[in-house]
């Protein structure tokens, strides 16, 4: 999970882009069941937006959002 959030806070993912799992698991080297959990982790900490039976997306940041995760 730390990776898949560094890489979205360094643009490796835009913004708005469906995160594909089954090309995460190759990226990442994981299996399935750590990865979705993983990801419905990080849709709790709004990195990732989750549509059920559709996918994952990364989020859309706002500004003022983004000034509040470079903070913490």
């Amino acid at each position: 999970m730390y990776q898949i959030r560094h890489d979205i806070l360094c643009g490796e993912f835009e913004a708005g882009q469906k995160l594909i799992l089954h090309e995460l698991k190759e990226r990442y080297q994981v299996g399935g069941t750590p990865l979705r959990e993983a990801m419905v982790q990080l849709s709790w900490q709004k990195y990732v937006t989750m549509k059920p039976q559709k996918g994952f997306w990364v989020a859309k940041v706002s500004l003022d959002e983004l000034r509040g995760i470079l903070k913490t």
